[in-house]
């Protein structure tokens, strides 16, 4: 009966008693509610009655008097309407944990230029919130800086109603509150799963600045189309045929790369791990969605990347999820496309190795590639004389004494190599051989009486060639390098892993740092004098480090560590031949002198480059090879076994 009362009491009074009645009946119910940011209620275990009575209330006290409710406005809204869509609005911004998400979105945070100065000083202290939903991350504060470089990478989960992703930037102020300096969002409606987007945004609600990052959506359930099968794909391979070559509104596209990861096997971890894939080529990113507690996950998932440089290398990283935000490395591979040329779709096997591809990684594991790619020869050459692109989540280079170190002493072996071939020039000059000195001096004298400048090109040629007939004949295989090399290298990564912790330490000192006391300002002398000194040891270190890559790459070159790049060179030397023995010389340099000043009047944007430095920068250092050494003997032992065995393609490729 008090039921009845009390529904009738509800139906027929007037809103103000009903709306009491309702409280006091709902005082004996119990409840719990919960409050959240941004002014939304979530209760649970409340009758009808009290939601809509605690509704009412909240929103009366929240609007200003001089509002109009709904029914005085003939509006049909009722609140039970209201309250509907209020609750969908908060689930909406707080997804429950239980729900898959519908996707991975890769926020690769890389700078900001020309923010705005918040600071007495000049600069700023910027800092970058990120905001999904209810996933928020926080980038590391850059002090005193109006052009800051974070460089991070975040992963946010993407659940139904997740539809925009809001960058804010802000200025730290201790022990004051943080300054505003402006936002950005981006619409996850009109991103492309698996495509990697480089975007600079302008900051609203800020007179300038803006801000650079990465966005990749992967891990989507999507129904894989026809196109990135892979082999059975006739019309990707002519759209990068030779005909292809004279379209030039498509001479940055030199190729593309499709890859099928099936999974991964033989993780000497438990059940309970969260494992996913990530694979990059240049500055495009992709990952597959996690596989939860499984040590053998299989994905079948195919990724299309557009190759820009086929320099490039193909890199698989393993990560297990601890938790969210948190990833452990597993290990990784690396591939040179140029190796992977050969492929065509054939499934293989790759030993994990560690994170500086020294040796096998402790997990043990093998991933599972299917890899395809195609590309223009024509457009490849072109590419390759242009300066290499710069991956932009490299870190700046800090000074290392042990680095500087070893640094010094591969600039020590290349001195040492170009000494012993002056000493060796100055030894037919002596005649400390008569028959070597005799032969020298007579070659010596035709070549300045009978020799001519197109006649550098074919000698040039047949050294090339000397270089091919004694890696190829002699059977000194492309992916050896001495154990010396070997060893040598293992202790730069070491180097390079310590200097990159005691770059942790130095940027959380940075960060600790606060007002300058008395005695900190009686060290500012010697301390400004150290920096200048890490400076000028900094800049000895990048030199010296310059300089022996540059002898490295010019010895590997030689012998012919990457054919392709050979191949091209005797092509264009040839041609060369060609063009100075038919034209004088005097036409030759007048054309390269016009192309040099007419390049800024054609070209606004054009940035200057060495072409030759350029193309010999695509041949790899000593640390490059040791890196593909173990993926480059996988490859040689797989085709042996496909060889000698008939029986299928797949087979465990050993190390």
């Amino acid at each position: 009966m008090n039921n009845i009362g009390i529904e009738n009491d509800v139906g027929e009074d007037s809103p103000a008693q009903s709306e009491t009645e309702s409280t006091d009946k709902a005082q004996a119910v119990p409840t719990k509610i919960t409050r959240r940011r941004g002014g939304v209620l979530v209760w649970s275990h409340v009758n009808k009655a009290r939601r809509i009575a605690l509704f009412r209330r909240r929103r009366s006290a929240s609007l200003p008097p001089s509002y109009e409710p709904d029914a005085q406005k003939g509006s049909k809204q009722s609140d039970e309407d209201v309250l509907t869509k209020a609750v969908d609005s908060s689930y909406k911004h707080h997804p429950p944990v239980n729900r898959p998400p519908k996707g991975i979105l890769t926020v690769t945070l890389l700078d900001s230029t020309d923010l705005p100065a918040m600071d007495e000083n000049g600069f700023s202290d910027p800092y970058c919130k990120i905001s999904l939903g209810s996933q928020k991350h926080k980038s590391k504060v850059q002090f005193k800086t109006l052009n800051p470089q974070w460089k991070e990478k975040f992963d946010f989960r993407v659940f139904e109603g997740d539809d925009v992703l809001s960058i804010e930037v802000w200025d730290r102020d201790f022990p004051s509150a943080d300054d505003y300096m402006g936002s950005c969002k981006v619409e996850l409606g009109t991103l492309v799963p698996d495509k990697t987007y480089d975007l600079t945004l302008p900051l609203v609600d800020s007179g300038c600045g803006s801000i650079h990052l990465l966005l990749c959506l992967s891990g989507m359930v999507v129904n894989e189309m026809d196109e990135c099968d892979g082999p059975q794909n006739h019309v990707t391979a002519e759209s990068y045929g030779w005909m292809s070559s004279l379209k030039l509104k498509s001479i940055r596209d030199v190729g593309q790369l499709k890859v099928k990861i099936r999974g991964i096997s033989g993780l000497n971890m438990g059940g309970n791990s969260n494992l996913f894939a990530t694979l990059e080529v240049g500055n495009s990113q992709m990952r597959t969605d996690v596989v939860h507690k499984c040590a053998s996950p299989t994905w079948d998932k195919t990724f299309c990347f557009n190759i820009k440089d086929i320099h490039d290398d193909l890199e698989v990283y393993v990560y297990n999820e601890i938790k969210a935000g948190k990833n452990e490395l597993l290990g990784k591979v690396i591939l040179p496309l140029l190796r992977v040329e050969g492929m065509d779709g054939t499934l293989r096997k790759y030993v994990l190795k560690d994170k500086h591809c020294n040796m096998k990684a402790k997990a043990g594991g093998v991933v599972k590639l299917e890899c395809y790619f195609v590309y223009n020869h024509i457009r490849a050459a072109i590419r390759t004389f242009k300066p290499r692109e710069v991956k932009m989540m490299e870190k700046e280079e800090k000074f290392n004494r042990k680095v500087l170190m070893s640094n010094i002493r591969r600039a020590t072996y290349l001195g040492r190599t170009l000494l012993s071939t002056w000493h060796f020039i100055q030894s037919l000059w002596s005649w400390q051989d008569k028959w070597l000195s005799a032969l020298s001096f007579f070659l010596f004298v035709m070549a300045c009486l009978l020799a001519e400048l197109w006649m550098v090109f074919p000698l040039l040629i047949l050294l090339l060639l000397f270089g091919y007939m004694v890696v190829y004949v002699r059977g000194h295989h492309l992916w050896q390098i001495g154990s010396r090399r070997k060893s040598r290298h293992r202790d730069e990564d070491d180097e390079e892993e310590e200097s990159s912790m005691e770059e942790g330490e130095e940027g959380s000192e940075l960060e600790d740092e606060g007002d300058p006391t008395a005695e900190d300002q009686s060290k500012a002398g010697i301390s400004q004098t150290f920096k200048q000194l890490q400076r000028v040891l900094l800049l000895l270190q990048t030199l010296l480090g310059q300089l022996a890559d540059l002898g490295e790459r010019v010895h590997n070159f030689c012998h012919w560590r990457v054919p392709w790049l050979c191949w091209l060179a005797i092509t264009v030397l040839t041609v060369a031949m060609v063009i100075v023995y038919f034209i004088p010389l005097r036409y030759i340099i007048l054309a390269w002198g016009v192309n040099k000043f007419t390049k800024r009047l054609r070209n606004p944007h054009y940035i200057d480059n060495q072409e030759l430095l350029d193309f010999i920068s695509r041949a790899p250092t000593y640390k490059q090879l040791h890196q593909w050494n173990e993926a480059l003997m996988q490859i040689k032992s797989k085709m042996l076994k496909a060889q000698i065995s008939s029986s299928g393609n797949e087979g465990l490729v050993s190390t």
